[in-house]
């Protein structure tokens, strides 16, 4: 599989919108798993434009949703195992959940805003 990268700001746009709006739909229903934590809204763009970063310099020509599942499980993973470090209330239920879920994710979005 040939993996380039170049900056793509239409689709790291496109991604970043996707990834919110995933996570406004999913995590909702994920919140009882989550510990009590206090959120600071005005850092979700610089997390979602990192995804939307992540996913959107990437591209394979063949494989994208696998590039896009590798980049989810590192990133995710990462996150997870220092908030198991870091955080008395994570679980490991907890970061084995949300590391799959940011593995999904970010292959579908990989995937799906390929053309732009």
């Amino acid at each position: 599989m040939q993996v380039g990268i170049r900056l793509r700001w239409q689709r790291l746009l496109l991604c970043a919108l996707l990834a919110a709006l995933i996570d406004a739909v999913v995590l909702p229903l994920a919140r009882p798993m989550y510990p009590v934590v206090s959120f600071r809204y005005e850092y979700a763009p610089l997390a979602y434009g990192m995804v939307g970063l992540a996913v959107s310099s990437v591209s394979a020509a063949r494989g994208a949703a696998s590039v896009g599942a590798a980049l989810g499980f590192v990133i995710y993973g990462v996150f997870n195992a220092t908030q198991l470090c870091i955080n008395g209330g994570w679980s490991l239920g907890t970061a084995a959940w949300a590391t799959a879920y940011g593995t999904v994710m970010l292959a579908a979005l990989a995937y799906a805003p390929r053309g732009v």
